[in-house]
């Protein structure tokens, strides 16, 4: 978990034109799916784990704006 949250604290630094910040920004909506209950995708996954923070996407993405005090936010999850 801590992983994945030091990642996107990463990738909301990183410039909008850059590939990976697409792909996390990327809605799925739009996307075809098969029948069925679809599959735990990643932004899923971290939309639950900022829930359980209690934070909001917007929230964590200023919160990661700062490096240090996103760090400390993701260590004191773990």
């Amino acid at each position: 978990m801590e992983r994945k949250l030091r990642w996107l604290g990463h990738l909301s630094r990183v410039d909008d034109d850059r590939l990976p910040r697409q792909a996390v920004c990327w809605d799925l909506d739009t996307a075809k799916q098969k029948p069925g209950r679809p599959r735990k995708n990643w932004n899923d996954t971290i939309h639950d784990e900022l829930k359980a923070m209690g934070l909001t996407w917007g929230e964590a993405q200023q919160l990661a704006a700062n490096r240090n005090e996103w760090r400390q936010c993701v260590a004191n999850v773990s």
